[in-house]
């Protein structure tokens, strides 16, 4: 309006009123207005009629943590919505489930996920959707600790995996045994060792196959307490080995052995020469 010019307004027939700011519109509202100044007949009434559009806002559509396509096996998926709405989803086309926030999935098989968000006072978000295609990595085959090849009796073999995996393994084509890891496998005898790992959420190893032939070390000869020579007659002769052999000794070529544990004496009478030679389990004879 012009300088010197006043509008009266009225809402919805009520009387009218100087106008001097905006008018906030609540509801159906009819507005009329004029112009008055001084000297002027009064202005036209201009009328403006108001609906109120029912206009809410529009939630956002909630996020997935990891893009669609292939995962590996045990995934971990976060589905996460604005804190205040309630996030409603389904696995599979299975029924809808609904959670405040986000909810967190582990994904161990293919998946189809959708999802959408509510609120009250708010328009519903629009839906997210994606598929997960899971994938089993191949476990990297046991360890042995030696390689195939001739080893003492009595060698310690270890078979060790990653990834808290479970080895399976078979000696000489035996039953299977388990074991968490690691695995100790004693030489008793040739050994033919095969393992793999195995792992929930991964595709079993490769086979490894290790052949072990046994070496046995070889006793050192016995010992006698006095050398060969002439000797008095009634002399004492010790014949001896180590702790843990058996001795077995015979006189003047006799194809009788006596047998002893460790040690014997002979008593020098006449003549005599005495054999002898030592034995232990896994162990060549003297």
């Amino acid at each position: 309006a012009g300088a010197g010019t006043t509008i009266y307004y009225s809402i919805n027939g009520a009387a009218a009123q100087v106008y001097t700011e905006p008018i906030t519109i609540n509801g159906p509202t009819i507005v009329r207005a004029f112009a008055r100044k001084s000297g002027y007949a009064d202005s036209w009434t201009a009328k403006a009629t108001y609906t109120v559009a029912d206009v809410k806002p529009t939630l956002k559509t909630p996020t997935l943590s990891v893009v669609a396509g292939e995962v590996n096996w045990g995934t971990t998926l976060t589905i996460s919505a604005d804190n205040f709405a309630t996030l409603h989803y389904s696995i599979n086309g299975g029924a809808e489930q609904s959670i405040i926030g986000s909810i967190t999935l582990t994904l161990k098989e293919d998946t189809h996920i959708i999802a959408y968000s509510t609120c009250d006072g708010y328009t519903n978000s629009a839906s997210a959707e994606a598929t997960y295609t899971v994938v089993y990595p191949t476990l990297d085959a046991p360890i042995f600790s030696q390689e195939s090849g001739t080893v003492m009796v009595g060698t310690e073999i270890n078979i060790s995996t990653t990834n808290g995996a479970t080895i399976v393994y078979t000696i000489n084509g035996g039953m299977n045994n388990l074991a968490a890891n690691n695995a100790d496998v004693t030489i008793t005898g040739d050994m033919t060792i095969v393992a793999y790992a195995q792992c929930e959420g991964y595709t079993n190893s490769s086979c490894v196959t290790h052949t072990y032939t046994v070496s046995y070390p070889k006793l050192n000869a016995p010992t006698f307490s006095v050398a060969a020579s002439a000797v008095v007659q009634g002399t004492q002769v010790t014949i001896s080995g180590q702790k843990g052999d058996t001795l077995y000794y015979s006189t003047n070529g006799g194809n009788s052995w006596v047998r002893s544990l460790g040690m014997a004496t002979v008593t020098i009478r006449e003549a005599c020469t005495i054999s002898a030679y030592l034995t232990r389990k896994d162990y060549l004879n003297s």
